[in-house]
């Protein structure tokens, strides 16, 4: 039944793209017979993390590093998360994308971005096993306008890939902590201060989360929620975001 279903989907994904046919989301170009959203050349440009970087938030590091590296930020205020890991870096290509998917409703990109973050576990995180997927919550009024959660669609996808729940209630966000897009990494920390609860229904007690979001720059907000999910009495955090900023 499951490979009937398979070969439908592929057959109306042709007969979509004899219709409607796939533009690159980040040149336009025209795809033809490759699959997805993006060209090969484009795709050849999307800059994956590779280390060295900090082995807690896995902020990349220039130059050759011979040993463990804790970046300072690290060391001298330690994340409540286990650690944080993020697939590519925030600029060309995959911005582009990764606004496409967020501002313009483009969420048919959820399945290969979620591809990254499945990538991103099976890499780093073998010896863990996780209880539940969250997303990071957006203020409700922020979310009625956008009409969706970017972050809430890449957890339910990764939640459906490893087999385990995506909780979409228990993690919410009380204060609308607007764009933090030009703050200071001190500012954005100030910012997000008690932005995140837990639902006090003992949901959260002695399980492991994988926290998921679009975009890491300074941390503040995936800092700010881990720290929430802790103080609920999960059991530890691992943090997944598509980029690093």
């Amino acid at each position: 039944m499951a490979r009937i279903f398979v070969e439908l989907n592929k057959l109306a994904q042709t007969f979509l793209d004899i219709l409607y046919p796939r533009c690159c989301v980040s040149c336009n170009t025209e795809m033809e017979k490759q699959n997805g959203f993006l060209c090969w050349d484009c795709r050849s440009q999307v800059e994956l993390i590779k280390k060295p970087y900090c082995e807690k938030c896995g902020d990349p590091v220039e130059g050759v590093v011979m040993h463990q590296y804790c970046c300072s930020s690290c060391c001298d205020d330690p994340p409540a998360f286990l650690l944080a890991r993020s697939a590519f870096r925030y600029r060309g290509v995959a911005k582009k994308v990764i606004q496409a998917f967020k501002y313009y409703n483009m969420i048919g990109l959820t399945a290969e971005l979620v591809d990254y973050l499945r990538a991103l576990w099976e890499i780093n995180c073998s010896g863990i096993a996780a209880d539940a997927v969250v997303g990071v919550p957006l203020f409700p009024g922020k979310e009625r306008r956008r009409g969706y959660n970017q972050s809430f669609l890449l957890g339910k996808g990764l939640a459906s890939r490893l087999n385990i729940e995506f909780d979409a209630t228990r993690l919410r966000r009380i204060k609308d902590t607007g764009t933090q897009t030009n703050l200071s990494a001190v500012e954005r920390r100030r910012n997000v201060k008690d932005a995140f609860v837990v639902r006090e229904d003992k949901w959260t007690d002695g399980r492991f989360f994988i926290l998921v979001d679009d975009v890491m720059t300074t941390g503040a907000t995936v800092r700010a929620c881990s720290l929430a999910l802790m103080r609920a009495g999960a059991k530890g955090v691992v943090v997944l975001t598509l980029a690093r900023g």
